[in-house]
This record gives C-alpha cells, sequence and structure tokens, in this order.
C-alpha cells in the first residue's frame, strides 16, 4: 500500500527516498559491478551477497546520497508520508531496482546452464523430510520431526485458599483509584483560578478583564488548541505515570512492613526514607525554578524537570518496577477510575550486555569525568545533552539515597543514617558547585560522590538488602501478605499560573508558556491526602497493594505433541558472518541446497555501527533491508506464479555475539529477517532464529531449531478428548501495529498494522491440529486502522468462507494510563467500529475480543511442562477487583473459561503472542467458554516468573 498522505494540516513530516534509490540504482547499472548472485561449484548454494552493495554505498567517500529526511522539522518519527516529488516515481523505482536484480540472476542462471529461473526453483528446492535427523552439538538444519512428546499436561489453579495450603505462584498487584471525574475537574480548575484572581491580584483594577479572560478559558476547555485543554492533557496522560513514581516507594513501605524485625531492615527503611525526602526537596513550595537551575559542559536543566519522569528511579540498584497493565475500570455512580498493574522488584544484579558490570556501576562509571564511556558520549554532539542530563541525575539520586554518616567513625550504626539531613547537605555541598560554572570543581564533585559511595560501604548494603528482600519474597509460607491501601492527592501546583496580570492579559491565558511541553511535568505532584496549600486543584484517590496467590488442585490432565504434515517444500536460507568458523559451517551444511546470506562482521562493526555516522548506518541498514526482500520476493513470486508453489524459508542466523551480549550489527540483522518472515508468511510459511556459534550445545541447538520450525503445524492429543466437543474450528487473529510517521506537534499519524492468522481444527480422531495460516500488514491513517482495518476484515470474510464461525481475535493491551479528561475510553484494535466491520452481516459468526498483557509472579517449584490455567472467571474477577464483572481472563487453550456471553464486549486477559503458536486445545461452547494458554514453560510469556 503506497500512502498517499501529505503534510496539509496534519503536522507529518514528509520524506524523499529518490536519492538513495538513485544510488541503488546507479550501483546495479555499473558494468563493472559485482553480480551479487553466485552459485557454488557444487551447485548447492546460491549466495547473495547485498551486503557489499549495502557496505560500499554507505561507506562511498564523494556520496552524494540525500537522507530521506534531510531536516528533522519536529519529526517524532518518519518512515512513509512520501514528498509530492518522490511519491509517484517510489514504485516506479522499486520496480527498476527488482528488474534489475532479476536480470543479474538469470544471467548467473544462464551461465550455469539453467534455462529459466522457475527450473531453478524446481531443482532447488527440496522437502522437509530430508531434514530429518537427531540434533549432535553441531549446528545444523537436522531436526526430529518424528519424535512424539508425552509427559505434557495441563494443570487448572485456584485463587481460593484451604487452610494450610502454600501457593504454587504468587504475585503483588497494584491498584491505583481515583476520585474525581472530567467534569469536577473542569469545574474545580475554574474555581480555584476565580480564588486565585482574588488573593493574587487583590488591588488589581483589571480583576474584570481576568475574569473576562477565565471565562474564555473555560467556555474553550474542550478545543484541542487551548491552554485549559492542555492542562487537562499533561493531567490526563502524566497522572497515573507521577501515580506510579509513588506508588514504588508505597511498595517499599508494603514490604517493610510485612518483613518486621530484621537487622538488615534498616538499609530498605533508609531507602524510603531517603527516596521521600529527594521528594520532598522537589515539590518544596518555597522553591521557585531558578533554585533548581544547574548546569555541565554546556548544557543548563531544571532538576525538578529531570526528574518529574516516572522512570528515574529505574537508576537505582534496587527499585520496584510497575509491569503489566491488568484493567482499567470506570465506575460511573463513584465516579472513580481504577488502574490494575502488576510489581516486580528490581535487584539490582549484572547487567550482561555490559561485561557484567553491576548496576551501581555501571552508572557510577558514567558519571566518572575520567572513564572512556563518559568521554565518549559527551565528545558525541548527538550524545552529549542526554549523557549531561542522565550525570546529574545520578549524581543527585546517588547522593540522597547513599549520603551518610562515615562508617569507619568509632560508634557507627546505620540508624543513624536516618538522622542524617541530606536536604541540608546536599544544598551546601552539592547545590552550589552544580549551579556554578567551574567545570573542574564539577568533575571534583562527581569523583567524590564515587569515592564516598565506595567508602560508605554502598556495595555492601545493597547485598544485604537485596539478600533480605529476596528471601522474604520467596519464603514459602501458608498465609499471603493483607492488601494495604494509601490515600494520595494528584496536585496541579499553582506554580503552573502567571503571576502578574500584565502578561496574563497580554497572552489572553493564565497558565504560563510551555504548558504543552514534558517540562510541564514539574507542576504536576503526587503526594499524601493532606492539605497542600501549594496545590492549585487536584485528584484524590489511593493506591492499593496487594499479594495474589495461585493454588494447585487436583484437576490436572496429560496430552502430547508432534508434528503434523512436515511434507513441505523448503529452501532453508542462512545468514552467517565471514569471520565465524567457515570450514565448520561448510562440511555441516556443504550438501543442502541454501539460499546464503554472509556479511563482513568486523568491517560493520568498525565503519557502520559504530555511533558515530548515522547516515551511514542509516544508508546501510535501508540498503540491506530493501535488498535483501526483493531478492527473496523475486525467487519466492516466481514459485507462486509459475510454479504454484507455498514453500517454507526457514531463515537460521548464525551471530558471533549472544542474546546477553548481542552486537549491533546482529541486531539489526535479527530486525530485518523477523520482519522478511512475517511478509513472507503472507503467502510462503518463513520462521527467522538466531544463534551463536560460540559456546554452544545440544540443549541451545535444539532449542534454536524448535524455535526455527515453530510455525510448522502441530497435532496435540489429550487422554481424555471430549465426546461431544461444541466446535470443531477455530480461528485466532493476533493483530499489533507500531507508529511510521507522526509528528511532535499533533495526534495524527500513520501505522503500520501487523497481524497473524493461526487456525486451530479438531481432526476426526478428536486431535487438534494447530498451525499459522498467514501474516498481514498494511499502512493505515490513524482514523481507519481504529475503525475499519480493511486487511483483517477481508481475512475475516475468507475465514468465515472457509467454515470458521468462531474468531479468538487477540490485541495487545494497551498501554491505556490516561483519566479521560480529553477523550473517552479508546480501545484501539477493540473500538466498536472496529468489530461491527469485523463481524459485517454475518449472523453466525461469533468474535471474541481479547486484550492480553503479562505481569511477573514467584514460583516456589519446578513447575515442568505444564499449562497452568485458571478456569472459573469469579476468581479471575479478583484479580482487577473489576465491580462491573467485565472479566479479566486467563485465557487457557486447555480448559473453560466462563467470560459472560459472547456478545459482551471487552475481555481483558492476560496471554502472549508466543504461547498462541504452541496452543493445544479449544472448545467454545454457546455459554462463551472459552480455551487458551495461561503459561507454557517454553515458549510462554503469559506470566513471567
Amino acid at each position: 500500500m503506497v500512502n498517499t498522505i501529505s503534510e496539509g494540516d496534519q503536522n507529518l513530516v514528509n520524506l524523499n527516498y529518490t536519492s538513495l534509490l538513485n544510488a541503488i540504482l546507479k550501483y546495479l547499472k555499473n558494468s563493472q559491478a559485482n553480480n551479487p548472485y553466485r552459485i557454488s561449484k557444487n551447485g548447492k548454494h546460491l549466495h547473495i551477497n547485498i551486503d557489499e552493495i549495502a557496505y560500499t554505498l554507505a561507506t562511498k567517500q564523494d556520496s552524494k546520497i540525500e537522507p530521506p529526511l534531510s531536516i528533522w522539522q519536529g519529526a517524532r518519527v518518519a518512515t512513509t508520508n512520501f514528498s509530492e516529488s518522490s511519491r509517484d516515481n517510489f514504485v516506479e523505482k522499486i520496480r527498476e531496482i527488482r528488474d534489475y536484480l532479476q536480470q543479474y540472476l538469470e544471467l548467473l542462471l544462464k551461465e550455469q546452464n539453467y534455462d529459466s529461473l522457475e527450473n531453478f526453483i524446481r531443482s532447488f528446492y527440496k522437502l522437509l523430510t530430508e531434514f530429518q535427523g537427531n540434533v549432535n552439538n553441531k549446528i545444523s538444519l537436522e531436526y526430529d520431526f518424528e519424535k512424539k512428546y508425552l509427559g505434557l499436561s495441563k494443570q487448572r489453579l485456584t485463587l481460593m485458599q484451604e487452610d494450610g495450603d502454600i501457593p504454587l505462584l504468587k504475585f503483588h498487584r497494584l491498584t491505583i483509584t481515583i476520585k474525581n471525574t472530567k467534569d469536577i475537574f473542569d469545574i474545580q480548575l475554574k474555581e480555584s483560578i476565580e480564588n486565585y484572581i482574588h488573593s493574587q491580584f487583590e488591588d488589581d483594577n483589571n480583576q474584570d478583564d481576568l475574569k473576562d479572560i477565565l471565562d474564555d478559558l473555560y467556555k474553550s476547555r474542550d478545543q484541542k488548541d487551548s491552554d485549559w485543554y492542555a492542562i487537562k492533557r499533561l493531567m490526563d496522560t502524566e497522572a497515573i505515570a507521577k501515580v506510579q513514581r509513588t506508588a514504588k516507594i508505597k511498595y517499599l513501605e508494603y514490604l517493610l512492613e510485612h518483613i518486621g524485625t530484621h537487622s538488615d531492615a534498616i538499609y530498605l527503611e533508609l531507602l524510603i526514607h531517603r527516596l521521600k525526602e529527594l521528594e520532598r526537596y522537589l515539590d518544596d513550595p518555597d522553591k521557585t525554578d531558578g533554585d533548581y537551575q544547574v548546569s555541565y559542559n554546556g548544557e543548563s536543566f531544571n532538576i525538578k524537570e529531570i526528574f518529574s519522569c516516572t522512570k528515574v528511579f529505574d537508576k537505582l540498584p534496587i527499585i520496584p518496577r510497575v509491569d503489566g497493565s491488568l484493567g482499567k475500570i470506570r465506575d460511573e455512580n463513584k465516579g472513580e477510575l481504577s488502574f490494575t498493574f502488576g510489581l516486580k522488584l528490581k535487584f539490582g544484579g549484572k547487567i550482561q550486555t555490559e561485561e557484567g558490570k553491576t548496576v551501581l556501576d555501571y552508572n557510577l562509571e558514567l558519571l566518572d569525568p575520567d572513564s572512556e564511556r563518559n568521554q565518549e558520549e559527551l565528545a558525541n554532539e548527538s550524545k552529549r545533552k542526554g549523557c549531561v542530563k542522565r550525570i546529574i541525575q545520578i549524581a543527585v539520586l546517588y547522593y540522597f539515597v547513599f549520603a551518610g554518616n562515615n562508617p569507619s567513625e568509632l560508634g557507627y550504626n546505620p540508624n543513624s543514617d536516618l538522622d542524617y539531613n541530606v536536604i541540608e547537605k546536599f544544598e551546601q555541598n552539592i547545590l552550589p558547585i552544580l549551579k556554578s560554572s567551574d567545570k573542574k570543581r564539577k568533575k571534583g564533585l562527581f569523583k567524590g560522590i564515587i569515592k564516598g559511595i565506595k567508602q560508605y560501604n554502598a556495595h555492601d548494603k545493597i547485598d544485604k538488602l537485596r539478600t533480605l528482600l529476596q528471601s522474604q519474597i520467596k519464603i514459602k509460607k501458608s498465609r499471603l501478605w493483607s492488601s494495604r491501601a494509601y490515600p494520595i492527592q494528584i496536585n496541579i501546583k499553582k506554580g503552573v499560573l502567571e503571576t502578574e496580570a500584565s502578561k496574563i492579559d497580554k497572552r489572553n491565558t493564565f497558565f504560563r508558556d510551555g504548558i504543552r511541553e514534558k517540562a510541564a511535568l514539574k507542576y504536576i505532584s503526587v503526594g499524601d491526602a493532606t492539605i497542600d496549600t501549594s496545590s492549585l486543584c487536584y485528584f484524590s484517590g489511593d493506591i492499593k497493594i496487594s499479594e495474589i496467590g495461585y493454588f494447585d488442585t487436583a484437576d490436572n490432565q496429560a496430552f502430547s505433541m508432534e508434528y503434523s504434515k512436515i511434507y513441505v517444500n523448503t529452501i532453508p536460507t542462512i545468514l552467517y558472518p565471514e569471520e565465524s568458523d567457515r570450514k565448520s559451517i561448510k562440511r555441516e551444511f556443504r550438501e543442502r541446497n541454501l539460499i546464503i546470506f554472509a556479511y563482513q562482521q568486523e568491517r560493520l562493526k568498525q565503519n557502520i555501527f559504530n555511533g558515530d555516522n548515522p547516515k551511514t548506518e542509516f544508508i546501510y541498514r535501508f540498503v540491506f533491508s530493501l535488498l535483501s526482500h526483493i531478492s527473496l520476493k523475486n525467487l519466492l513470486d516466481t514459485a507462486q506464479d509459475k510454479l504454484n508453489l507455498r514453500l517454507f524459508i526457514p531463515i537460521l542466523r548464525l551471530h558471533l555475539g549472544d542474546k546477553n551480549n548481542p552486537l549491533a550489527e546482529e541486531v539489526f540483522f535479527r530486525s530485518n529477517f523477523v520482519v522478511l518472515s512475517h511478509l513472507i508468511n503472507d503467502y510462503h510459511h518463513s520462521s527467522s532464529q538466531g544463534i551463536s556459534v560460540k559456546k554452544t550445545n545440544n540443549f541451545k541447538i535444539k532449542n534454536a531449531l524448535a524455535s526455527l520450525y515453530s510455525v510448522l503445524p502441530k497435532k496435540f492429543v489429550l487422554n481424555n478428548n471430549l465426546s461431544n466437543p461444541k466446535i470443531h474450528k477455530l480461528a485466532i487473529i493476533i493483530v499489533s501495529s507500531r507508529e511510521c510517521d507522526r509528528s511532535w506537534q499533533g495526534n495524527y499519524k500513520i501505522s503500520n498494522l501487523t497481524a497473524e492468522v493461526i487456525k486451530i481444527n479438531r481432526q476426526q480422531d478428536g486431535s487438534i491440529v494447530v498451525y499459522t495460516r498467514k501474516t498481514i500488514s498494511n499502512h493505515y491513517n490513524s482514523r481507519q486502522i481504529y475503525q475499519d482495518p480493511d486487511v483483517i476484515v477481508g481475512e475475516v470474510d475468507r475465514l468465515y468462507q472457509d467454515g470458521y464461525r468462531h474468531i479468538l481475535y487477540i490485541a495487545k493491551s494497551p498501554y491505556s494510563q490516561t483519566l479521560n479528561l480529553t477523550a473517552d475510553d479508546d480501545l484501539y484494535f477493540m473500538s466498536a467500529p472496529v468489530i461491527r466491520n469485523l463481524k459485517g452481516n454475518k449472523e453466525d459468526l461469533k468474535i471474541y475480543p481479547v486484550l492480553f498483557d503479562n505481569y511477573y509472579v514467584v514460583s516456589w517449584r519446578n513447575i515442568g511442562r505444564k499449562s497452568l490455567y485458571i478456569q472459573d472467571a469469579e476468581e479471575l474477577t479478583d484479580i482487577v477487583n473489576d465491580p462491573t464483572r467485565q472479566v479479566a481472563v486467563f485465557f487457557n487453550l486447555f480448559n473453560g473459561i466462563k467470560i459472560g456471553k459472547p456478545e459482551e464486549r471487552y475481555y481483558n486477559g492476560v496471554i502472549s503472542y508466543s504461547t498462541l503458536l504452541n496452543v493445544y486445545e479449544q472448545n467454545i461452547v454457546d455459554t462463551g467458554e472459552i480455551y487458551a494458554d495461561l503459561i507454557n514453560n517454553d515458549y510462554g510469556r503469559g506470566i513471567k516468573t
């Protein structure tokens, strides 16, 4: 789909790919250019050398290639919104590139005595059965497709506890409830500004004029370009995120309360106390913006502003994290809005991608002015400002948390640090230096903070706190911790208002300039439910933390799994670095018919993916992505059009790095070939999987191959099949999207929609066959994608024609943490127009909309090869405290979950994309029972343990 959207009133940035495409065409037209295709001497391997073309174009010294976006122009993301001058010839040039690549390939085949491309393909593909074999500690494509996997089972869990039961799984739940409705907020804000006029401008003769300005502002409260709307939008989109930061401190208090008396609990108490002191310093009503202004290395920042983001605490070694959006519920009668999340603890372990550094050491390295990392980032113009911001954040945060009395002094006790006046010490010893222009003193300050952290045994204190928390969280106990609720207020500070009547009159608004920017976050604060004289208006609410346990039941059923219908035509594809053990690769793959993409890893690392030249990296990425796609598409289109072949293209990527320490270029190749696999699956079948050529073993190789072949049909047999199943055919559609064009100045956007269609069919013998039918992708503007995504509608029509009357329609739970002050609830792919368009006039079609997300649990036992599920919706209701009984469902494809009548609009679920490829059995009955997978240890991420 080619976008025909122009910038117009939508603020989208225009792109022009003409220069890049012309450069590719010039290279391909060059008579001196090497043929990118080559066939090995034994005729088994088709080499496609796209790496050389991409590298040459990216590093050409006299290159005059202009990037598609020459000026950033306020783009948040820009990809497909073509400029007027390039829109018409984009497709033409892509076709021209395709034709040249086709000519290169046909020229090679002619030299190799193939009379046509279709005859080459006919001789090149093989049946997948030829790859039957056992994994033998060597990287190859052999896999035991004939093996039947026995001993698998499904286990029903319950939230109901019997006396003395110890839960199998446990998680901590966060519920945030806000008690003001949007109408009350508008009224409260207006009344507060009226009071502000009377108090601030008591002696002003222009009070009537000010009241007129207020009336005009209030009338424009729902106009998107008004300041009033901007304030509401700020609260709408940022308030819950700010509450989450407060919730992290409350969660630490919750842990401290339930841990009770312990010698090392003082370190948890200190962490809580210091974070509260930092919040108190940042929210001091007697301070002005100038009091927080600091600078370093030519960059100036407001401490209050750079500490406004929710994740700033994540730089600490040990801190809670909010993971998993489990529900959003509005109670119109009470005027309340509740959000439910999962909680987990970050324990400050080693960062695998940073050579095993701890979180503390990693951040101190950036703070250290003598470190190579610090100097490299400050010298890089594109990274400098962000680096300075992080340095200031680390310096301030770490001082507030770790400063204290000297442990080497006689009679030192950690409890004495509770009396250490960290705000006073910060304002005396730290802030004046950060405000000064003396760069040398600032470097000395940062070194002093690092030295103090080491001298004051911060590592030892962190280790003790980590050990305490891990032991208490993981301790087996039959009695769950009691819930706790903490009243809160979300305040808009009076600082958001102008203080001079002349400015208010001149700008015709009471609000300060910049309220549409992130800096305005400093005007939002979250605190205890007390009177705050610095507050303009507020929301009241509470934070509730609960411990939820999952308990075993006797309901257990065994099943088996095996591959089904593996007589498919396949052309395996290999990507590997030239620096790898080529002899070993050649030995293992010599006699296999393969498509091979090779690349020179060392030169990419040195000259492309080193972070020095974003333009060079972009050109390489673009050229490699485009030409690798076209090269494969030329082959597959011929197979489809001339031979009517549907091929399986497994893409195995061999890497020098590993998942814990990936190389930058390998991250790109992973992304590129995952996208290619998705596009190929539109008609053919494909999957992509990487494996490190270093430190391989049978287990790693077997897991990688299992993932590589995961799209193949699988058959599941339960030991007691249903005698009278209500349904024999179920389709699953998983849909997602990602923005590809959007401006910072508006909400209009173009998004890339991606979807996958999975079919689950019950066979005559009662077994269940699960397989991926196809993938879908397209581009849509912000209106159409959430109203009428025609590629999804068309696929539902085809499924209906194929006899599918039940469709499980799944999308990730929207990252919806808004208060809906400026808009109604937006369920995106689950919007009413989308569901209506999917259903159309097909009265007997049942569509089950499901939202899913994941969260973390603690497990006390080895679960083994089991799928865990919860059947009773009454229990599931407890997870999200849903008073309206729009149930949040954990789907399990092994047994029924009653979720009410199918016509009820929305169900919020917890399920993962990957588990859907490994579902085992389904049955949907007339009452709306749905079977779906909750957790699968091999692939599942429905719940993370």
